[in-house]
């Protein structure tokens, strides 16, 4: 028997060590190296799916949750800097439709705004606003962007500063009042807005919309013809924009 083969329990073999050359090691080692690559990535995936299943569930959890949200009661914040205070409440009647009621009390307040060469300037005195409005949300919940539709009833009482673009206040020569006026509305218009509601329950909401206005206008004096359409015009357009920037609760 050779030095280079071995008997081993009777069976005759050869030397496996002379039989592996130092190519056959480079291999094995090379080998050994790319499966501890392909472990370390494989690992990296199993742990990178189990994060990201229990972020999709948080987050499913979360929609779920503002999805059981029905009701939002919010007090409007930009009145606020005309004196007046509004408050309004939104109620899912299913995932997508939800119907809104509003009012609010209108303060004190001094207006002026030129419309296309015709310009008014009043000073509101008091009056008061009821309204509804239908909202079709874009996604099942009221954490949404929304188009709706409104109405809104009410009334206002001032006096007339000026119209027209003139600056003359409306005070008569013989010494009388300004001319004053009460309007009661009725507006029916489109609005566009959205609300963000977070995992608290606080929300944020914003619209904006357009209205035409039914109502009526009177005047404590019907002398002064020239300035009357003037002041009208800019009265029902001022009148027929719908806002709202507004905070609250939903629940």
């Amino acid at each position: 028997m050779s030095q280079r083969n071995r008997v081993i329990d009777g069976l005759w073999a050869p030397d496996c060590w002379s039989c592996v050359s130092s190519s056959s090691v480079t291999d094995l080692k090379r080998v050994s190296k790319f499966m501890q690559k392909g472990t370390a990535t494989l690992c990296r995936s199993v742990l990178f799916f189990i994060i990201s299943t229990c972020a999709l569930s948080a987050e499913g959890e979360t929609a779920m949750v503002k999805k059981t949200r029905k009701n939002a009661l919010n007090v409007q914040l930009a009145e606020l800097f005309f004196k007046s205070y509004f408050i309004n409440y939104e109620h899912m009647v299913a995932s997508r439709h939800g119907v809104v009621v509003e009012g609010g009390y209108i303060g004190p307040y001094t207006f002026s705004l030129n419309l296309s060469g015709k310009a008014a300037k009043w000073q509101a005195s008091q009056g008061y606003t009821f309204g509804a409005q239908y909202r079709l949300h874009f996604w099942e919940s009221m954490d949404s962007a929304f188009i709706g539709a409104f109405y809104k009833y009410g009334s206002l009482a001032g006096t007339i500063l000026s119209s027209d673009g003139s600056g003359v206040l409306f005070t008569s020569t013989n010494g009388q009042p300004p001319i004053g006026f009460v309007s009661v509305y009725h507006i029916i218009g489109v609005q566009l807005g959205m609300r963000i509601v977070w995992d608290s329950g606080f929300n944020l909401a914003g619209r904006v919309g357009a209205g035409v206005n039914l109502g009526s206008l009177r005047y404590s004096t019907q002398d002064f013809e020239t300035n009357r359409n003037a002041f009208a015009t800019v009265f029902a357009t001022v009148l027929g924009f719908d806002m709202e920037i507004s905070a609250g609760y939903a629940f």
